[in-house]
């Protein structure tokens, strides 16, 4: 009897985390069993020094008037340690795409500055309190002092400093229970919503729920709104194609969207696409804990959904599928270079969208065939890893320009991480941008 791997196990069950019939009946099932729920309750964390989290809470004052919501605000000190890859360079990037998006979307962005304990016994004793916290994240970002908010403190209102670490920390096991780990988080109906950028499909939630207080305003679909314009410009103009570069990773499903994007452009001939595939992060040694992986897949299936794009069911194609991937791809690329892109996006869809086994040799076979590289591929490629190097040379590109993860974008000089970071790219490819030097998100 033919041993059923680990991966294809998980795509007979992917289905429950990539499939829109059945996050619609468990939405369902939470509207049958929440009829009398009054009122209905977002649970937000937020971090002070976290440039996202204050982006985030310049938004919800606005959220909270167009729906019939409460907010149930948490006040964290740091983010889950376990999943923290390269801390230091994370902090210095994220505030370069947090002013990327304050400009994009018109909010006050933040600036890098030590939290002192006198910061957070006012935030603490703010947490019910939306506009207390909005005056103090922006004093805070504006580089003011603590000593007027703090003198308002009242004596009874004091905590001590042990007791200011234990409700942060008991905020963050609350976050780390609900099965989350980042600040400008968002949770409601068992579904989180990072940052700003997550907002419209909270707001698609809530108009579900027929929860808006009067007509909703979409406030929060401007990114989308801004691509599809650059891609009808695009369509129009019919100009020489640009060139832009695309740092992907066959297991990661973030560079599967982006990828299925820009390929779509390119068959046009609308851009001139070059791929340049690195290992995934948990065979370059990185941590990627459960949380993150499972809240990854269930990010990037709404994301497809909401772009037509394919997705579901997956095989997790990490190990030997990436391999063979890899050195199929790498094979094309010496013998048949026209074909390569073409193989690599067939490898990417099969695994994303299909749920086939990329360590199953029949079902490569078959992939091949389809490619039309029967007769011309040797399998033997298989058992040689001659194509690391070239994914090692591309690791260290990004690496060097401050990324450690993909999808990475690169246009004229300008790098963007993140497949939800193509408006960053667009506005330097149309000129409606000053000169951005490095720009990213969180992979």
């Amino acid at each position: 009897m033919k041993k059923i791997s680990k991966a294809k196990f998980q795509s007979w069950f992917s289905p429950l985390a990539t499939q829109p019939t059945l996050l619609n009946w468990q939405r369902k099932l939470f509207q049958l069993t929440h009829l009398s729920q009054k009122p209905h309750v977002l649970k937000v964390w937020l971090q002070l020094d976290d440039p996202f989290s204050y982006l985030l809470l310049q938004q919800l004052p606005s959220l909270q008037q167009q729906y019939q919501v409460e907010l149930e605000i948490l006040i964290i000190e740091k983010p889950v340690e376990a999943v923290q890859v390269e801390p230091v360079a994370y902090r210095s990037w994220s505030f370069s795409d947090a002013k990327a998006l304050a400009d994009f979307y018109q909010l006050q962005p933040a600036i890098p500055r030590t939290v002192t304990i006198e910061w957070q016994q006012a935030l603490l004793n703010s947490q019910s309190d939306i506009k207390k916290l909005l005056q103090l994240f922006t004093a805070f970002h504006s580089e003011q002092s603590i000593n007027v908010y703090h003198d308002q403190q009242s004596m009874h209102s004091q905590l001590m400093p042990t007791q200011i670490q234990e409700n942060l920390d008991n905020n963050l096991q609350a976050l780390q229970k609900s099965g989350h780990y980042l600040a400008a988080m968002i949770q409601y109906d068992g579904e989180f919503y990072w940052g700003i950028d997550r907002l419209n499909h909270l707001q698609q939630r809530l108009n579900q729920l027929q929860l808006a207080k009067n007509n909703p305003i979409d406030d929060f679909s401007k990114r989308i709104e801004f691509e599809w314009q650059w891609f009808n410009q695009l369509m129009v103009a019919k100009k020489q194609p640009s060139e832009i570069t695309l740092y992907l990773s066959l297991r990661s499903p973030y560079s599967w969207l982006l990828f299925y994007r820009l390929k779509t452009l390119a068959d046009q001939q609308l851009i001139k696409l070059n791929l340049k595939p690195l290992l995934p992060m948990v065979m370059r040694g990185l941590p990627v804990p459960s949380a993150k992986k499972f809240y990854i897949l269930k990010d990037a299936a709404r994301e497809a959904w909401l772009q037509n794009i394919p997705f579901g069911p997956v095989c997790d194609p990490l190990g030997k599928g990436v391999e063979n991937g890899y050195a199929i791809w790498f094979e094309t690329l010496q013998q048949t270079p026209e074909l390569a892109d073409e193989v690599l996006y067939r490898l990417m869809k099969a695994a994303w969208a299909q749920g086939k086994d990329l360590a199953d040799i029949d079902q490569l076979d078959k992939l091949i065939e389809q490619s039309g590289l029967s007769g011309q591929l040797n399998l033997s490629c298989l058992q040689r890893q001659d194509w690391l190097p070239l994914l090692t040379e591309h690791r260290q590109t990004i690496s060097e320009a401050g990324f450690w993860g993909v999808p990475v974008i690169e246009h004229n000089g300008a790098m963007a991480w993140g497949q939800d970071r193509l408006w960053q790219v667009v506005e330097v490819a149309t000129g409606k941008a000053n000169e951005i030097e490095k720009i990213s998100a969180p992979a």
